[in-house]
């Protein structure tokens, strides 16, 4: 009964086009995912730069290696810590390829394709102490959406106003993104609560809030998703 997957490794720029001085992509490990798949399964994939475990910031220690994660320069790929790529033009040129791979249009489809993906989550869990995240989802938004017109935007797992550190983080951190888009860009609003023990009693008064806000920030009826609890 399982319709949905938001499995495999997030599609990474910094781990596609491995040579910035050519136009050509490495999609292999992101084909094997999409091979897994049952026929007729419905993705959420997160597109990004680069995974924010791979981003190191000044006087940050050292943190392990995640398994098949390798340890890249990614000086070439992201404007310092930012999200922000520092060649729009050329991750854009990687998202409308990347995003025509595994579109299921018939139009240069990953061999063998058998399902479609048209969800498209910008990275993950912004904005985790960097710049620039607003301007990532624009950028990306606009690419996916040239390369499929039907495809959907999914703002990274938010934080829910529940009460203490999760309205503050909210107020703090993620609501100012969903400011910055001003109603435009991203067609899906994806929360992400890992609740204690009877929180669950405060989410009614926290969509509440989270529609009141939605809506000041221009984006009326938008679908809310909770792709992790």
């Amino acid at each position: 009964g399982v319709d949905w997957d938001r499995g495999g490794l997030y599609l990474m720029w910094v781990l596609s086009q491995t040579d910035l001085g050519k136009v050509a992509y490495v999609w292999g490990q992101y084909d094997d995912y999409f091979k897994r798949l049952p026929e007729g399964m419905m993705m959420l994939k997160n597109i990004t730069v680069a995974h924010d475990g791979m981003v190191k910031r000044p006087g940050q220690p050292e943190r392990p290696a995640r398994k098949g994660r390798r340890d890249v320069d990614l000086s070439g790929y992201l404007d310092g810590t930012t999200y922000l790529p520092k060649d729009e033009k050329a991750y854009q040129a990687w998202v409308k390829a990347a995003v025509e791979r595994y579109d299921g249009d018939g139009r240069e489809d990953m061999p063998g394709l058998k399902g479609a993906a048209k969800v498209w989550q910008v990275d993950n869990e912004p904005p985790r102490g960097r710049e620039g995240y607003a301007d990532l989802v624009r950028i990306t938004a606009q690419a996916v959406k040239e390369a499929d017109p039907d495809a959907k935007i999914a703002v990274g797992g938010l934080v829910p106003p529940l009460d203490g550190p999760l309205r503050r983080t909210y107020e703090k951190e993620c609501l100012p993104i969903l400011k910055e888009l001003k109603g435009k860009s991203i067609d899906i609003v994806d929360f992400h609560w890992f609740g204690e023990a009877g929180e669950y009693r405060h989410l009614p008064e926290a969509m509440k809030r989270i529609r009141k806000d939605l809506a000041e920030c221009g984006f009326g009826d938008i679908p809310i998703w909770f792709a992790e609890m």
